[in-house]
This record gives C-alpha cells, structure tokens and sequence, in this order.
C-alpha cells in the first residue's frame, strides 16, 4: 500500500559526465563548493575510452533516454559525442542540459545531425541579472549568440529558468524575450531550492511564502498572456497553491523521478537517485544495477512521504514533491516540501477537466515506425524519441503489429471493448508522447 512500482529498467539516465562548469551560478551546488573541491573539478579528466565504458553500462540497462548533465557537459563535448554516438546506435534518445555558452555552429550543426535536444539554462533577460546570477561577466551575450546560431541551423531546443529573489520579477519580461527571439512555446520556470552544500548561508536567494505566490502568479501571466506551455523542472505540492489557476497549470504536472523512473550517474560510474542529492548508492561499473537499484527502494516506499501527509486524499500520488527540498536545512528526506502548506488540507481546489479530443469513429491513427518495445515484469513500456508510456503486453502487440501503418478509432475501440471516451483518452495519451498521430494533427 502506497509503495510505488518498481521497474527494472527505468526509462531516464541522468549521466554527470563533468563536475567542472564554466558558469558559477547561485542556485546550484558548484557555486557553494570550496576552494579545494573546485580545483579537484578542473583536475579530474576522463579520456574517450572511460566515457564509452561507462557509456556500455547503461545501455545494459535498457533507458528510453540518457540526459548529459554536469557541471557543464559540453566542457568535455568533443570525449563524449564516441559515448553519445554508441547510446544513438542502441536506440537511446539523448537530450542535453547545458548553459548554452560554449556552442558553435559546428556544434550545432552535429545536434541537428544527431537529432540531440538541448535544455538551455536562461535565469534572465536582462543582461546585468544574467550575469550576476551566473557569476560571469559576459555570459548574457555568448549565451545569446550561441541560441541564435541553434535557430539558425534547426537545433530543438528548450530553456529552463531558475527563480530565485534575484529574477523573480523577471519571469513575465524573459519569458516574452524568449518566445520573440526563439520562437519558444514551451519554457520551464523552476523556483529555486537550496543546494545541500549551502549551510544556511541561502536565505538572501530563497524564495519566501509571498514571493512564492508571485512566483506561481507570474508562471500564470506566461501561460495566459503569452500562450506558452508552462513547467517545472521541480515538483509543486498541490497545498502550496493558493489559486484555481496555478492548481490547473502545476498539480500533478510532473511527480519526483527520482529512485523511481530516473537515476544519475557521475563521471566515475557512481549512482545516485537524485541529481541534487549527495548520497551514493553503489558504482555502475563495479556491480550489476539492478543491486544499486534495489538499494534506492526507499526512494519508491513510503519512507520518505512527510508523516504530515498521511490523512491527504492525495498523498499516493503527489508523494509529498520534492524529498530534497528541505534536506539541507531538517537534514532528512521525509519533512515537508518547503512551500506545502497544511491549512489547504483539505484541498480546496478540483483539477479543471482537460481537452479531449471530439474524433470521430473513423478517425485515424498512424503507429510511429521507430518505436521501442521493453519488456517489464507488469507489461511493456513504449518509447519514442525519450517519450514513454506502459501498457499491457497485449496492448503493446497491438500497437507493434501497426508501425508505418495505422487503424481508425472504431477499431481501436472494438479491439479493446472501451467507450469512444476512454478510447479517446488512450489514444491522446498515445499522441502526446508522439507514439501515434491523428489524421487531424
């Protein structure tokens, strides 16, 4: 009761392939490192061939997608695109994270070769908060001329930016920069969290509970007035919402992944569940995973939810957000997300219905070819392009039996004996994790 399902082979590879960054930014660990621990990043260097090691271990693993994280991975760009390369080859989807700064137009032009996503950190648009968020004059304007080079050539792309009180009045002002420079309509808008090596020394940059409510007010304007596709790269409580609003765009957007469908692995082979979190649970290289993954079950059970959630009607699904938030200050996993705020218990707020769409009986849907089938011991998963869903083997048979081809809605239907609606709602699951499209579409 209330343990979540363990997969054998979690869809997500978080891959820390450098601690070394050549921005220095105030929400993130590497800023409140010490002197020493920083000249042990920029001492550690790993060659091609430990890379493509580490690299054979986790396709062992079966992922939908691997995410080069780092410090800044494109520091080691030129070792790890033979390890990137090798992923490709057995049908992993690659996504990057990265500042952006250090990209030419060779680079580029390789990720639009490769099809490689980016995920682009962006903290402002003004240049002078950019710079002082990321502790490096300067950086505003190459980061600037590295994305519009990735416009240029086609690189897919998407930005992340990260709240703190020093940007919290720009969300609306970068938003709309980026959505006129880049064409973007999908931004992530993350409030910050402390970094577990701050030591209480964070409290100038923390959102409290009224900036908090700006945040979520803000996040709310972009999503309204500017008609973007609006996200957290961490996982907002429905008690910590106060409006009607912000419950519909963030409540059960996105759950923690951590020890559950994703784990990270550093440049040496070591595993952890979480990329903010310090805590160690074996090494890649040295042991099989399924050993590591077997000691991150505390991240899957009930252990870590708050003992404060235990009479919430949603506590199996929201899980309490993210169980690192307040680690660095309570200095435990299971104390309360930062912003959650009991008095909304009971939840006040419904999640308004979403669209569904209205096809027709003959309706059709075409099966994407390149899909990915990996067995579980509940069922199947399905991958595209580092999308996923699960399913029952049956129905995964039934959409494998249609690559390159396609069945209409009346068929779909009849085979699964479901109602039009629930059939619909299969399906546009389906279409939105890009397994299928719509004749419609």
């Amino acid at each position: 009761m209330g343990n979540y399902r363990t997969v054998k082979y979690p869809p997500t590879a978080f891959w820390e392939v450098t601690a070394y960054c050549n921005h220095n930014c105030v929400h993130c660990f590497n800023y409140w490192r010490t002197d020493e621990e920083v000249k042990a990043c920029m001492n550690k260097s790993m060659d091609t061939s430990e890379y493509l090691a580490i690299a054979e271990k986790i396709i062992k693993n079966q992922p939908a997608r691997v995410i080069f994280t780092g410090g800044e991975p494109l520091v080691a760009f030129d070792k790890i695109k033979p390890a990137l390369e090798l992923l490709q080859e057995n049908k992993i989807s690659i996504a990057i994270n990265t500042n952006a700064a250090l990209i030419t137009r060779e680079m580029a032009e390789y990720f639009v070769r490769r099809r490689v996503g980016l995920f682009v950190s962006f903290p402002s648009a003004n240049p002078e908060e950019f710079d002082r968020i990321v502790s490096t004059p300067g950086a505003y304007e190459r980061v600037v001329e590295a994305m519009d080079i990735c416009k240029d050539v086609g690189v897919i792309f998407s930005f992340n930016m990260v709240v703190s009180r020093i940007n919290l009045h720009s969300i609306f002002e970068t938003a709309q920069f980026l959505k006129e420079r880049y064409g973007a309509n999908l931004i992530s808008i993350t409030r910050v969290s402390e970094p577990i090596n701050a030591i209480d020394r964070f409290d100038e940059y923390m959102l409290d509970e009224g900036d908090f409510a700006v945040y979520l007010e803000n996040c709310c304007r972009v999503s309204d007035e500017l008609d973007m596709k609006v996200k957290a790269a961490s996982p907002i409580t429905p008690c910590s919402i106060g409006t009607q609003e912000a419950y519909d765009l963030f409540a059960f957007a996105g759950g923690c992944e951590a020890g559950k469908s994703s784990y990270v692995v550093t440049a040496e082979g070591k595993v952890r569940a979480c990329a903010r979190d310090s805590k160690e649970y074996g090494d890649i290289q040295k042991e099989p995973f399924a050993d590591i993954w077997e000691r991150m079950s505390e991240w899957r059970d009930e252990s870590m939810i708050p003992t404060e959630c235990s009479g919430c009607e949603v506590r199996e699904v929201c899980r309490g957000g993210c169980r690192v938030d307040g680690l660095p200050r309570k200095c435990k996993y299971n104390c309360l997300d930062t912003y959650s705020d009991l008095k909304r218990l009971p939840l006040v707020f419904q999640k308004t219905s979403e669209y569904l769409p209205r096809w027709n009986y003959d309706t059709y849907f075409v099966v994407q070819e390149y899909l990915r089938f990996v067995e579980e011991d509940f069922g199947m998963r399905i991958s595209y392009r580092g999308n996923h869903v699960y399913c029952t083997k049956a129905f995964a048979e039934y959409i494998d039996s249609f690559r390159g081809k396609g069945f209409t809605l009346d068929e779909f239907s009849k085979k699964f004996e479901l109602e039009l609606d629930v059939a619909r709602q299969a399906l546009k699951g389906l279409r939105d994790k890009g397994i299928i499209q719509s004749s419609d579409y």
